[in-house]
């Protein structure tokens, strides 16, 4: 097994994900979802944010014109703002911004801040960015940012996209990410995969997913 795979594995993150840890100079950021904080600690700005509907207002008018800015940085400064405003426009803003975001790196930050936020309408993006997009290592940072433990849309989302995925990291990723519910659509998926898969690593995980003894 190669290393990248050991660490996907062992972290449950991908190495796009891992690289934004790597770098903290330029990934510095106030959001929960790269920062490690829990969800408490950004309880107060996003109350206070919330309190005040004409400054809220006025914030997300700056964020907004901040996500078009050419700076990398001042993007990503606005997507880790917009993460803790839960509010449906900043939702908006940050799902326009990932389908038309250049930066790989960027769009796997935006959905980090979408799968913080967790609504129906982040998942639909989340989605659509595992099916759409054409970087396998963001098509497989949003299999991670699905939310499978809550939502059988996402469940059948990763179900569906198995057998259309060409990257073989991208259904590892899917094959990790539907073990998280080890219900009988889920092991029934991967026995009908099994067969198909090509990759001997990937015939083995799937093997060892359904053979596996419930914790």
């Amino acid at each position: 097994m190669g290393k990248s795979r050991k660490i996907l594995i062992s972290t449950g993150f991908s190495a796009v994900t891992l690289a934004a840890f790597c770098c903290p100079s330029f990934f510095k950021t106030t959001s929960p979802a790269l920062d490690g904080k829990i969800p408490g600690a950004s309880a107060a700005s996003i109350h206070i944010e919330m309190a005040d509907p004409a400054s809220r207002t006025r914030k997300l008018d700056l964020l907004a014109k901040d996500l078009d800015a050419k700076d990398d940085r001042t993007r990503l400064e606005a997507i880790s703002e917009l993460s803790n405003i839960r509010d449906e426009r900043a939702i908006d803003l940050l799902v326009d911004r990932l389908s038309i975001e250049k930066e790989p790196i960027l769009r796997v930050r935006i959905l980090g801040s979408l799968r913080w936020l967790g609504t129906a309408k982040s998942e639909e993006a989340i989605i659509r960015t595992m099916n759409q997009d054409h970087d396998p290592a963001v098509r497989a940072e949003a299999v991670q940012c699905l939310p499978t433990q809550r939502s059988e849309r996402s469940v059948d989302a990763a179900i569906a996209r198995l057998p259309k995925e060409p990257a073989v990291e991208v259904r590892e990723a899917i094959i990790f990410r539907l073990d998280d519910r080890r219900n009988k659509k889920m092991m029934d998926s991967l026995a009908r995969w099994y067969a198909k898969e090509r990759d001997p690593h990937l015939k083995a995980t799937i093997m060892r997913t359904i053979t596996a003894k419930p914790m």
